[in-house]
């Protein structure tokens, strides 16, 4: 569930950094679920380069090592989840309560991290 959230939260930053693209008279980036994973993993030199990026994650208290961070966490998160569901479904991979929401909880930053640079990147755009 957080490895699904984890893509949502990138899918929006996404549309939020194509409409501040379209409003600059940049071409948007191509992002879908299918080619997500290449999208993120490599955003810190394609999004982050943007001209005006580095300010707007400035803003949000985002330098380039958070963002490598957050890369980093998705990237986690993603494996994560395709392991537990595809690789080891015995009783070895510990998906109890507490280990659910101990993952829960250290997620809150991340999920917390991504909106405040999606509500820069929305306030860079006059939204």
């Amino acid at each position: 569930m957080l490895g699904s959230a984890s893509e949502g939260a990138w899918l929006e930053l996404f549309a939020s950094v194509n409409r501040w693209n379209e409003r600059e008279g940049r071409p948007r980036l191509s992002v879908d679920f299918d080619n997500l994973a290449s999208k993120v993993l490599n955003a810190q030199n394609t999004v982050y380069g943007f001209p005006g990026f580095k300010a707007i994650a400035q803003e949000a208290d985002i330098p380039l090592t958070t963002f490598k961070g957050l890369v980093a966490e998705y990237d986690y998160l993603r494996e994560f989840r395709n392991f537990a569901a595809h690789f080891d479904t015995t009783e070895n991979f510990d998906l109890s309560y507490p280990v659910v929401a101990g993952l829960f909880m250290r997620c809150t930053d991340y999920f917390s991290r991504i909106y405040r640079l999606k509500r820069a990147i929305d306030g860079a755009r006059g939204a």
